[in-house]
C-alpha cells in the first residue's frame, strides 16, 4: 500500500477500521500486520492508534527481486535456457546433490508428504556464457492448473508471472554459501574444462509474499542460484532513517 500510494516519510496510513474495509480482513489481523511491519522498520505506530510511514522502501520497484531486471539496470542482456519445467515428488536418494536442497525447499514450502512441488531450472547466459544456474521450486496449489503450459520461462521473468498472480512480494531472505559447485553445477554451467578449484557462490532464497485474498505472508518461492565468477558485490541499503542518523561520519 505505502508504494501503490506514493507513500513517504511521515504520511499517515488509514485507521485499522479503514484498513480492514479496504482488504477485508478482521481489526485483529490489521493489528497483527501493522506491529510485524512496526517490527520491520516501515512504519512508526503511535500512541492513538495510528501508524505513520517511516520507510517508503517497501520493493515498489520488483528489479530488486530479479535477475534479469537487475541486469538490465546495469547494462547486460540476459539470455535464459531452460532445462525442464516440471511437477515433481521430492528426491529420495541420499547420494544425490539436490536431495538436501529439496528438503529445504519441500520445508520452506510448507509442503507435506506425499505433495509435489514445482521445479524450474534454469541456466543465465551473461556474454553469451553461463554464469548462473538458478533452480525455483514452487507450490502448486499457489497458481493454475495449467501454470507450466502458460508462461515460457525462457522469455517471461518470473516475478513478473508472480504479479500477475494478484501476489505482492515483500521481502526475501538469503544464505550465501561460497564451495566448489557439485557434478550438476558443473554439467549445467559447463565447468568440465575449467580448474577443479573453481569456486561458486550459491545462494538459498526464500522468496515472501503476501497472500491476496488474506494478505498474510508467506514463501511464495525457495531458489537457489549458483553463481560462477570470481568478484561479488553485496550491497544492503538501509531505509532512509538510517542514513540520516549516519549522515555525520
Amino acid at each position: 500500500m505505502i508504494s501503490e500510494k506514493g507513500l513517504g516519510e511521515g504520511a499517515s496510513l488509514p485507521s485499522t477500521a479503514e484498513l480492514g474495509k479496504m482488504w477485508g480482513c478482521s481489526k485483529e489481523a490489521i493489528t497483527e500486520g501493522l506491529e510485524a511491519a512496526a517490527q520491520s522498520g516501515w512504519i512508526k505506530l503511535q500512541g492513538d492508534g495510528s501508524a505513520m510511514v517511516l520507510s517508503a522502501l517497501i520493493h515498489h520497484e520488483a528489479e530488486e527481486f530479479s535477475f534479469t531486471r537487475s541486469a538490465h539496470l546495469l547494462g547486460e542482456e540476459v539470455r535464459t535456457e531452460v532445462i525442464a519445467r516440471e511437477m515433481v515428488m521430492r528426491l529420495p536418494f541420499a547420494d544425490n546433490p539436490l536431495t538436501q536442497m529439496e528438503t529445504r525447499a519441500y520445508t520452506a514450502l510448507g509442503l507435506m508428504e506425499p505433495e509435489p512441488f514445482i521445479v524450474i531450472p534454469r541456466i543465465r547466459y551473461l556474454g553469451g556464457k553461463p554464469r548462473a544456474l538458478h533452480r525455483v521450486y514452487l507450490d502448486p496449489k499457489r497458481f493454475s492448473p495449467t501454470f507450466l503450459a502458460d508462461h515460457d520461462f525462457a522469455k517471461e521473468s518470473l516475478i513478473t508471472v508472480y504479479e500477475s498472480y494478484g501476489y505482492t512480494l515483500t521481502s526475501r531472505d538469503t544464505i550465501l554459501t561460497a564451495r566448489f559447485p557439485n557434478r550438476l553445477e558443473l554439467h549445467d554451467l559447463a565447468l568440465q574444462n575449467e580448474p577443479s578449484y573453481t569456486p561458486v557462490l550459491v545462494a538459498e532464497q526464500q522468496l515472501f509474499a503476501l497472500d491476496p485474498a488474506t494478505r498474510t505472508p508467506f514463501t511464495l518461492e525457495f531458489l537457489q542460484g549458483t553463481y560462477l565468477h570470481w568478484q561479488y558485490r553485496i550491497q544492503d541499503r538501509p531505509p532512509p532513517r538510517m542514513l540520516k542518523k549516519n549522515s555525520g561520519r
